[in-house]
Parts: structure tokens; C-alpha cells; sequence
């Protein structure tokens, strides 16, 4: 009788607790939605489930750590769709673009087989060329190396005319600059201004000869250049001759 007595007891207290338990767990619950519980009814609940307050704040954060855990599994299914949807617009669009690089190959390989063929008649047309050129009456070449030597004489000396317009063209600057170099200072006496102005008489006369030999020099290489035209027309005339 006694046994049977202790057994009811002990179920009871279990009954007790696991339902103080579930009353902590639903007081944790509670908190994690963000509802406040009245102080009394969450110190009551916290001590008949012989539990602490650290305890209550763990059990918080665990429910909503597991909440948002949760969140991230139940979006698993509608990423998985999207995953799939995905990769069917991608394998459609790799139909598509197969399709159209075997159309472009259909419609190019006979173009690039023609320009293959051209180019090679195009480098048959050179050697053909260069062996009219090298077989041409001797006469020729003797005229075209003629004129050549006469191109290279003309280059040297339109390369020479250059120089020399550089040369006055410095020269020209360094007189002005000399020239107001002395004039900076006002002369102290009557003597420095007289030789003041025989200094100016003479680098005007010396500008002026320098700018005469820039325009002689210009005139020069326009006709070297008109020259050197000539002959270049020349050549192309000669060279068009033995390739003919």
C-alpha cells in the first residue's frame, strides 16, 4: 500500500515539473516574441522550475538562434526552384547561341574559303609582280638607279637646308636676345649712349642678312622639293613601266 502511495507521488511531482518545465519554455517563447510577461508570473515560473534567470536569457537567445536557423531551412525549397529555373534559362540560352554559331559557321566557311583563295591569288599577283619587275629591259633599272642616286642626293640636301634654317633661325633669336640684354640698363653716359646706338645700327644690319639667308634658304627648298616631286613621279612612271 505504502509503494503504491510513494508511486502516485512520484508521479505527481513528475507531472509538476515537466509542467513547470513547459511553463519556463513557454515564458522563454513569450520573450523571444518580444511579449513581456508580468514580473510576479516570470519570477513565479522561474522559480517552480527551479531554473535562474541566466538561465531564462540562454533559453531566449537558444529559441530565437533556432528560429533563425529555421528561417534559413524553410527558404531552401523556393531557392532550390529558382536554382532549377535558373539553369533552364542558362541551358536555353546555350541552345540558342549553339544554334547561332552553327548558322554563322554555315553562312562564313564558303566566304573565308574565298578570301583564303584570294589572298593566296593576291601573293601570287606580288611574286608576278616582282618577277616582271626583275625582268624588265635593263634600260630601265639603269634609269630607275639614275633617278634613285638623284632622290638620294635631293633628301641629303633638303636634310642639309633644314639644318641651316634651324641654324639662322637661332641665331636670329640670340641677336634679339643680346641685343635687349645690353639694352636693359639706360646708358650713364653721352659716349655709352652713342655706341648704344651703333650697337642697334648693326644688329638690325645683321638680322636683316640673317632673315635675307632664311628666305633665300626657303626659296631653295621649295625647289628641291619640286624637284625631288619630280623625280619621285618619276620612279613611280619607271617602276609602273617594268611591271607592265
Amino acid at each position: 500500500m505504502s509503494t503504491e502511495i510513494l508511486d502516485r507521488l512520484c508521479v505527481a511531482i513528475g507531472d509538476e515539473r515537466q509542467a513547470a518545465e513547459r511553463a519556463f519554455q513557454n515564458l522563454a517563447g513569450q520573450i523571444a516574441d518580444g511579449r513581456e510577461p508580468k514580473p510576479e508570473e516570470a519570477a513565479a515560473t522561474i522559480a517552480a522550475a527551479g531554473r535562474t534567470v541566466d538561465e531564462l536569457r540562454a533559453a531566449v537567445t537558444r529559441i530565437r538562434d533556432r528560429r533563425a536557423l529555421r528561417a534559413v531551412v524553410d527558404a531552401r525549397p523556393e531557392l532550390l526552384k529558382r536554382q532549377e529555373a535558373l539553369r533552364r534559362q542558362i541551358a536555353a540560352a546555350g541552345a540558342v547561341l549553339a544554334r547561332a554559331e552553327e548558322l554563322h559557321e554555315q553562312k562564313t566557311s564558303p566566304i573565308s574559303w574565298e578570301l583564303d583563295e584570294i589572298s593566296e591569288q593576291l601573293r601570287e599577283a606580288e611574286r608576278a609582280k616582282t618577277a616582271l619587275f626583275l625582268t624588265a629591259p635593263k634600260e630601265l633599272h639603269d634609269e630607275l638607279r639614275a633617278v634613285g642616286r638623284e632622290v638620294d642626293t635631293m633628301l641629303a640636301r633638303q636634310s642639309e637646308m633644314t639644318d641651316r634654317r634651324l641654324r639662322l633661325e637661332f641665331e636670329l633669336r640670340q641677336s634679339a636676345a643680346q641685343q635687349s640684354e645690353r639694352e636693359a640698363d639706360p646708358p650713364a653716359t653721352g659716349a655709352e649712349q652713342v655706341e648704344r646706338r651703333s650697337y642697334r645700327a648693326q644688329a638690325a644690319a645683321h638680322r636683316k642678312i640673317i632673315e635675307k639667308q632664311i628666305g633665300e634658304n626657303e626659296a631653295q627648298s621649295r625647289t628641291v622639293q619640286s624637284q625631288l616631286d619630280a623625280k619621285k613621279a618619276r620612279m613611280v612612271e619607271l617602276t609602273a613601266q617594268a611591271e607592265g
